[in-house]
């Protein structure tokens, strides 16, 4: 027989996999970690506290699930913006901002996937399928969200996808015709590439404005083409001549050799004899009228192969870009529908203008060549720019770690965990991003060792925890805790500091489910803020609130009255639901919300009334082998459980309550007392071969563990 005093230190491991805690005892972490931790804070010192409660804020407007985004200007001047389906109301100081309200391009469905990034008063939004939007701050209550005027859209010689269908007469490789359901084809068409899905064919003669002919080389999928569903690759196959050669903002018009030019060309951009021409107006199919942008330094005619017709690389056929940030001054985008592996960078200083050039601080576009080609999923900066796709991560620089230029682009492959939509936050020095099937948290970051990015991952010991996956992160320096919503509502949170060696996962659960979170920096501190959606009556209800380390009750309105009463109201919010009660420093029991209000059975001053919770720290089977040997398969039992606790004033371990009062004088009718130091509670409860310790608070009362020591026997 064999007995001993256990003492577990700390909790840093936080709860481990089950495939750990089961079956490897062997490992540093089982001696730091649990078997369940939920709705407590690891701290990076080792202990766990119960996890704060949440203030009520309000109610969201509709129906949808609904998304926060941070927007700092400075610490006083700190914004939670929330997103509804075609919506956006500002917070500050954990109040809305008025009645002002922003009205979006965004559906519901789309809020997860919008990408931003922020500079000063200004935030750029990112979403496949809606054109960039700029917000603009110009106070509290005074903000602007539109289309992004740019100056220079990105462009390229992307062809022509006419909004007209068409028929084929053959899906086979060899001659065709094409018949368009409206007028389309020109003279000008004739070598250009005909394309749609995997087709491809060659324009070998117009019949008419509505007939062509065709010698298929790649066979097609359909002979009922959609409109938008097909392209003219490449410009017009004629000689084109400027009317004089030009500076930049003259105007010259453009002819063509045969009718090649279409109305929807205006807008375009024309690239000949060394210079860019924006077409301004449709004359004919023979010629239009532009404005020079870069000189035109000579008016010799250029023939077929010697200019280009480009136009918008974005657009609703083409699609919008999916990714964007801000790196040493410039904007960039990245992914789009028909370029899913493209970056875009603005000119340097000119987050405006994407007019690309060679100069260094001209505009570019550049596509990756990744070693499995996926699109391209989220940038971020970092010591170089960092690329995340679906399948592997990347990085840019101008080499040996120089600016990134038009002529000067380096891509470096660095892991291949590949990427989920969840937006990506910066930690430290790591990015931590969620694996593309939602289920990992890698953190990529710089290691001089080897000269790269690898991205490990931070889930191995509790893979567990993510669940059913990952929806959004947030990050508070206060105790370093990583906030990780997942799709069940559930919040998967992290004590998480590299330099200490503590990664430490839990989770926090509510009545009802986590949906949105996001943290941002106060005057003296930091506020995170979360939409919860609760079960109010049978409806589903969605509120903001924030968590408030003064607060441990959920949803929680907080009230004083210096002449103390026992009727507190303004909970409408949790009409007919089981609220708890903590009137001045002590547990006042649950009670019933009745038109918005509860009674007390006896008055109190200072009063927090909001849902329950409970802080659960369940400890691992006592292991105490050694050299080879190991207490597991044995009888076992646990004689005391000794906490070790600091600012607490309840706790029940194994379903007993630690008794902390002391019995001597004035304590009749004052609240329990906030301790600190070592109670021991028996524990009778133990099975053969297998021993539960379950440390637990459901009162809205402090609780701050420091230690466990178990007194432990073990039978050979």
């Amino acid at each position: 027989m064999a007995r001993a005093s256990l003492i577990q230190t700390n909790f840093t491991s936080g709860e481990l996999s089950p495939r750990i805690a089961m079956g490897r005892m062997d490992v540093a972490k089982y001696g730091n970690g649990l078997k369940r931790l939920e709705n407590c804070v690891v701290t990076i010192q080792g202990g766990a506290y119960r996890r704060p409660g949440t203030r009520f804020i309000g109610e969201i407007k509709g129906s949808g699930i609904g998304r926060l985004v941070s927007f700092v200007y400075s610490r006083n001047q700190a914004y939670i913006l929330l997103m509804g389906a075609g919506y956006m109301w500002m917070y500050k100081n954990r109040a809305r901002i008025g009645a002002f309200e922003v009205a979006t391009p965004y559906t519901v469905d789309q809020l997860g996937a919008i990408s931003y990034v922020q500079k000063s008063d200004t935030a750029f939004f990112a979403h496949a399928s809606v054109y960039p939007q700029r917000l603009q701050r110009f106070g509290d209550a005074s903000w602007k969200l539109a289309n992004t005027p740019f100056i220079t859209e990105p462009f390229s010689e992307v062809g022509t996808t006419p909004a007209i269908a068409l028929t084929l007469n053959s899906l086979a490789v060899g001659a065709a015709v094409a018949t368009a359901a409206s007028a389309v084809f020109l003279a000008a068409d004739v070598g250009r590439q005909f394309v749609s899905g995997s087709g491809v064919a060659a324009i070998t003669g117009v019949t008419s404005a509505t007939v062509a002919a065709l010698n298929i080389t790649s066979s097609f999928d359909a002979l009922a083409l959609p409109a938008n569903s097909w392209t003219l690759t490449g410009s017009p196959n004629a000689t084109i001549t400027p009317s004089a050669a030009g500076i930049p903002d003259a105007v010259i018009s453009l002819g063509l050799s045969v009718a090649g030019w279409r109305a929807d060309d205006v807008g375009k951009y024309v690239s000949l004899n060394s210079g860019l021409v924006k077409i301004t107006a449709y004359n004919s199919p023979t010629s239009v009228t532009g404005v020079v942008l870069t000189e035109v330094t000579t008016a010799v005619a250029a023939p077929p192969s010697a200019w280009e017709l480009q136009a918008n690389s974005w657009n609703a056929v083409r699609g919008f870009p999916r990714a964007v940030t801000i790196n040493k001054q410039r904007l960039y985008f990245a992914n789009t529908f028909a370029y899913p592996q493209t970056v875009w960078g603005s000119i340097i200083r000119g987050y405006l203008s994407f007019q690309i050039g060679v100069a260094d601080d001209d505009a570019f576009a550049f596509e990756l060549d990744g070693a499995s080609n996926s699109p391209i999923v989220h940038l971020a900066p970092s010591r170089k720019m960092l690329v995340l796709t679906e399948s592997d991560e990347m990085s840019l620089t101008g080499g040996q770690d120089k600016a990134i230029t038009p002529t000067n682009i380096d891509k470096n492959d660095e892991s291949s965990a590949g990427c989920s939509p969840v937006r990506p936050i910066k930690v430290g020095n790591e990015l931590l991003f969620c694996s593309a099937d939602g289920l990992k948290v890698h953190a990529m970051g710089y290691r001089y060792d080897i000269d790269g990015f690898p991205a490990p991952d931070r889930t191995v010991f509790a893979e567990h925890i993510t669940a059913t996956g990952l929806r959004e992160f947030s990050f508070e320096k206060k105790d370093s805790t990583l906030y990780a919503v997942r799709n069940d509502g559930v919040m998967a949170v992290c004590a998480y500091d590299i330099d200490q060696e503590v990664i430490g996962w839990g989770r926090w659960l509510t009545q009802g489910n986590w949906e949105s979170v996001s943290t941002i920096p106060t005057a003296t501190a930091e506020d995170t803020y979360v939409i919860v959606s609760r079960k109010i009556g049978g409806v589903t209800k969605r509120y903001l609130e924030v968590f408030d380390r003064d607060v441990l009750l959920d949803s929680c309105v907080v009230g004083s009255d210096p002449a103390g009463k026992t009727v507190w109201s303004g909970l409408a919010h949790l009409e007919g639901k089981t609220v708890h009660v903590r009137g001045d420093g002590a547990y006042m029991g649950e009670h019933t919300v009745t038109a918005g209000a509860v009674t007390l059975s006896q008055a109190a001053r200072n009063v927090q009334i909001g849902l329950g919770y409970k802080a659960v720290i369940e400890l691992l089977q006592p292991e105490l082998g050694s050299q080879g040997t190991t207490a597991q398969g044995n009888p076992v039992s646990v004689a005391s459980v000794i906490i070790r606790v600091l600012d607490t004033q309840a706790a029940v371990v194994n379903g007993t309550p630690v008794e902390f009062r002391k019995f001597d004088t004035n304590v009749l009718d004052l609240p329990p007392p906030t301790v600190e130091g070592d109670f021991a509670t028996m524990t009778l409860s133990d099975e053969i071969y297998k021993t539960q310790q379950l440390i637990e608070q459901p009162y809205p009362a402090p609780f701050h563990v420091l230690d466990v020591i178990r007194k432990v026997t073990i039978n050979d």
